[in-house]
């Protein structure tokens, strides 16, 4: 007998088992230790998937047991949707969690109210925190981090990699996987120069990808999110209605948007980079202006096609624009034999291509003026309340999305002169998830919700420079001001 459609928002337990040390295995599928809530976060923030677990513990697992951290969590459970693929399943039976810590647990007389609550996360971070490198790693970036998921952190798991450019070296000097991994995010650019490489985990596995290959990608974004009436019924799988239901926003927040004064000191307007060329015993300047042409970067797109800035270029204070004035400064060694081709003069060799122990002009410099001030400027601006448009939808539960995916958003104008049918020209249109919280709950039913926290860094239409500057008096010193007292 085939097994009926998951209805939006419904899900189906096929694995819930906790392996204890002793070689006791808790079965989470089972009335008498089922699981009350999971929880658990993707976000392009983090390199791994961490969550909570709260269960029924009629038999004292977690002092039995003893859960102690480092239990093994073997999961899968299918989620609603019309569609037949692995994407509807979110699996870790073949790449099992492990319990980090033993949360508050209620002990309580009846043996029906007990619950225990367990954090957990990927099995990858653990091995990263266990793990310490001593070695040197050759090739461009993507190579780097691919040699050291493969052979040192082992991972199990799908990596989506956005092959970067130029050949490196990197001397580990003792220290864990994933601080290699993220020197290698934060120095990698495409072969467009795109240097905004981020490197996180989701229910597919781990992704090292810029803002620009997310921004591309629309490939999930046929799931378009309304917030009309039309899906708050719960239709059987399989229909148009089931789609409408299953894209209905049940209830959004719209975040804090743009900190200037967080804005001005940390770069994201203007910064100066100063590249000190330890070999040539020389300095190079460069500045960095959000709003030049040659420092245009790639946005979202909007539904008018290309984003604009999110920022205004008009006179702020004292006659100039944000951009103006440098406020940070960054410093970045490098150590060149060849400015002209950036090449790092530490790691060539002096007998030509061929010979000695490196070719000639091998291995490519910093080049610190083509990656750290757009980067910083741009990761800055996708950072909630910093200064792109931030959402926060809670939507019904599925797995066809995943942090660093694109949606798209249509919310109607809620202010102003709007007949209420008009969508929102900033908040629709498409979206980056940054940050996608699922959470399973049995309570009161089957119900599978999502959180998702979604950014855009461009808007539809480019703000003009025509408004009000700042007015001031007279500066005038006063003397006799506490004398008339």
């Amino acid at each position: 007998m085939a097994e009926r459609p998951i209805d939006p928002g419904e899900f189906r337990i096929e694995k819930a088992e906790i392996h204890l040390a002793n070689g006791q295995v808790v079965n989470l599928a089972e009335p008498s230790t089922g699981f009350l809530t999971l929880t658990f976060i993707e976000d392009i923030e983090e390199a791994a998937i961490q969550g909570e677990l709260i269960f029924i513990d009629t038999v004292n697992v977690a002092n039995r047991g003893p859960i102690t951290g480092g239990e093994v969590i073997d999961l899968k459970i299918a989620t609603s949707s019309e569609f037949s693929d692995e994407s509807t399943v979110i699996d870790f039976s073949k790449n099992n969690l492990i319990v980090t810590g033993l949360g508050n647990y209620t002990a309580d007389d009846h043996p029906t109210n007990a619950a225990t609550s367990i954090t957990f996360c990927t099995q990858e971070i653990v091995e990263n925190y266990r793990t310490r490198v001593s070695q040197s790693f050759e090739g461009t970036y993507s190579d780097i981090v691919e040699e050291v998921m493969e052979k040192v952190i082992k991972s199990g798991k799908n990596l989506y990699i956005e092959p970067s450019v130029n050949k490196k070296k990197i001397v580990a000097p003792n220290v864990p996987p994933f601080e290699i991994i993220k020197m290698a995010m934060e120095e990698a650019s495409n072969d467009q120069q795109e240097p905004t490489y981020y490197f996180y985990e989701t229910t597919m596995g781990y992704h090292f990808r810029t803002l620009m290959d997310m921004y591309g990608k629309e490939d999930k974004s046929v799931l378009r999110y309304h917030d009309t009436e039309a899906g708050l019924l719960s239709p059987a799988a399989g229909t148009q209605s089931w789609v409408s239901a299953i894209t209905n926003i049940i209830g959004f927040d719209v975040l804090s948007r743009t900190n200037l004064l967080s804005n001005l000191d940390y770069g994201a307007y203007a910064s100066k980079l100063i590249e000190h060329d330890i070999y040539n015993k020389t300095y190079y300047e460069h500045e960095y202006d959000y709003f030049a042409r040659e420092n245009l970067q790639v946005r979202m797109l909007t539904q008018e096609g290309e984003g604009q800035p999110i920022y205004t270029n008009k006179e702020v204070v004292n006659g100039k624009t944000l951009s103006e004035d440098k406020m940070q400064t960054y410093l970045v060694p490098t150590s060149l034999k060849n400015v002209d081709q950036q090449t790092d003069a530490q790691h060539s060799s002096s007998f030509g291509t061929g010979a000695g122990n490196f070719p000639q002009y091998g291995f490519t410099g910093k080049n610190g003026k083509e990656w750290v001030q757009r980067r910083n400027s741009m990761r800055k601006q996708i950072r909630d309340t910093e200064g792109a448009t931030t959402l926060r939808l809670r939507v019904h539960g599925n797995s066809l999305i995943n942090a660093g995916d694109v949606i798209h958003l249509n919310i109607t104008e809620k202010h102003g002169h709007s007949d209420g049918t008009n969508p929102d020209p900033v908040l629709s249109g498409p979206f980056l998830i940054k940050t996608l919280r699922h959470e399973f709950n049995i309570t009161g039913g089957l119900s599978h919700m999502m959180e998702i926290t979604v950014i855009r860094d461009g808007f539809p239409f480019k703000i003009p420079a025509a408004g009000k500057s700042p007015s001031k008096g007279s500066f005038r010193k006063i003397e006799s001001y506490y004398e008339a007292f």
